[in-house]
């Protein structure tokens, strides 16, 4: 029984290895196939990855003079507002010493006022 089972093994063993010489060629073709298509996904993710690293340089590139003129911008607009607000409060404080405003200001104001369509007050 031992040698029968062998034998048994040995017919199908030769049946599988006349399949395996059939079907080896497209086994081949399908495996470079594979390593084809992988190695070009991958050739392709790592392109990708390189355009996407030379396209976050070159903005950073650009937007470094860009950021340093926003800066420099708001320390200028900052240093105004101070200055701004310095002249008003002087301004407010001069008004409160004299008494009363100049009347080429009440007239400024009370342009201002008019071409906004607000109502004017009773010193316009």
């Amino acid at each position: 029984m031992g040698l029968t089972l062998l034998a048994g093994l040995l017919a199908r063993w030769s049946g599988l290895r006349a399949l395996l010489a059939r079907v080896a060629p497209a086994i081949w073709i399908g495996v470079v196939v594979a390593a084809v298509v992988l190695g070009g996904a991958l050739w392709l993710h790592r392109h990708d990855a390189a355009v996407l690293a030379a396209q976050a340089a070159k903005v950073a590139r650009v937007e470094a003079p860009a950021r340093d003129a926003a800066a420099d911008a708001r320390a200028s607009d900052a240093v105004a507002n101070v200055q701004e607000e310095e002249v008003y409060h002087d301004a407010i404080a001069d008004a409160r010493a004299t008494g009363a405003p100049d009347p080429a200001d009440v007239a400024l104001a009370c342009e201002r006022l008019r071409r906004a369509g607000v109502a004017l007050p009773a010193g316009c």
